[in-house]
């Protein structure tokens, strides 16, 4: 396989996918991820050149505390300050339990 074949893929995937959401008349894409994959990641970008809105879930490592962003360029941008929960304080003679 070479680098033309897989931009090939690529530009087959992107007709498939534009086709497919312009069908399907959709308004709204979730993506349950940072697109880092080539189907998610052409899904994305297909929506987003589409002017359909997209709406980006990913994986939160925090316990109770997810994220969701619009552009991929809001990724990690987050005020940590904005939280409403009170700093738990952790002694120094136990054991830290973060989970």
């Amino acid at each position: 396989m070479t680098l033309q074949d897989c931009l090939d893929h690529c530009h087959i995937l992107t007709d498939v996918m534009a086709q497919k959401l312009i069908e399907a008349r959709s308004t709204h894409v979730p993506v349950f991820n940072v697109p880092h994959l080539v189907d998610a990641t052409v899904l994305y970008d297909t929506a987003r050149s589409l002017g359909i809105e997209t709406v980006i879930l990913p994986m939160s490592h925090f316990p109770n505390l997810s994220f969701s962003m619009r552009p991929i360029e809001n990724f990690g941008a987050f005020d940590p300050k904005a939280g409403h929960a009170k700093p738990l304080p952790i002694g120094r003679d136990k054991e830290t339990e973060l989970f």
